[in-house]
């Protein structure tokens, strides 16, 4: 499944993006909308149609990029928030909901001042027997005003350690972040009453680095801890940076390995290449790996 990404600034076509809709979450770099790029973070929002013309607000979020690649995280011991500058640029990120796409109908009523600049993002869902289904969202730049971002889909409450959205909590261990406390599914019983089903009990992490020339270390969730290095939670996702501090005789050493985990509403995203110190080839032998599960 993919879907057709094209950018107006009233029917000006801009690209193609690969990615899916239906019920997950969308995210766009920068340099495929370029032409709606380069305004300050704080005048954008995003739109939907209710199919009579009146503009509806969606919620949305841009997270910025460092020239790192790592995402610019204001909250936390370790913020790079410094880094920012305030502007949409080409490495940045829009991110929304696919159950958000509204028809491909040009907002004409706003309740509030309209926008300066609207961008219309279409979005073409490729489904099965060549069966297609067309959206969009629209995209505003306010000068003046700028109404409020309508709801959060993601809560992260740093003090329990939880991520909850509609559809799911995600618990921290509270010593350990690479070690789960429990995932539960939330839905509505027949009785409209929230019913949690506990699909994830824990989880466990085991490596093995076999250098060259020097010693073997094998680390489990016991002998490597982590820790939250910095955070941000914004209407759509929650992005946490964790570092990774190995434990020998209870002596601590940073080993330079961390990794981003973003939360939506509906899905987890772990990247599955965790940035460390080591050169695989050349400093490690046949026989080391990385288990998380």
């Amino acid at each position: 499944m993919s879907i057709l990404l094209s950018l107006s600034k009233m029917l000006f076509l801009a690209g193609h993006l690969e990615a899916g809709i239906h019920r997950a979450p969308i995210v766009i770099p920068g340099y495929k909308i370029r032409q709606a790029t380069s305004y300050p973070l704080e005048q954008y929002r995003v739109y939907r149609s209710n199919g009579k013309g009146e503009a509806v607000a969606i919620p949305f979020q841009i997270d910025e990029i460092d020239k790192f690649g790592d995402f610019i995280l204001p909250l936390g011991e370790s913020s790079n928030q410094h880094l920012s500058n305030g502007i949409f640029d080409k490495f940045d990120e829009l991110s929304f909901m696919g159950d958000d796409v509204g028809p491909v109908d040009p907002p004409k009523v706003w309740k509030f001042g309209p926008p300066a600049h609207l961008f219309e993002l279409k979005i073409t869902k490729r489904g099965l027997a060549g069966r297609t289904k067309k959206g969009a969202i629209y995209l505003g730049v306010h000068l003046k005003e700028v109404p409020k971002i309508a709801k959060k889909y993601v809560v992260y409450d740093l003090s329990r350690g939880t991520i909850t959205t509609s559809r799911y909590s995600y618990s921290f261990d509270d010593k350990n972040y690479l070690i789960l406390d429990g995932v539960k599914l939330l839905r509505n019983d027949d009785e409209g009453k929230i019913k949690e089903t506990q699909v994830i009990d824990s989880s466990t992490f085991y490596a093995k680095a076999d250098l060259k020339y020097f010693l073997t270390i094998v680390a489990g969730h016991r002998s490597v801890n982590s820790r939250l290095e910095a955070y941000k939670s914004g209407p759509v996702r929650t992005i946490v940076r964790v570092v990774f501090v190995y434990t020998l005789l209870k002596l601590n050493f940073d080993v330079g390995m961390y990794t981003e985990v973003s939360f939506f509403s509906n899905s987890v995203f772990i990247p599955a290449i965790v940035n460390n110190p080591l050169n695989g080839k050349d400093s490690l032998n046949q026989g080391s790996g990385f288990y998380y599960g």
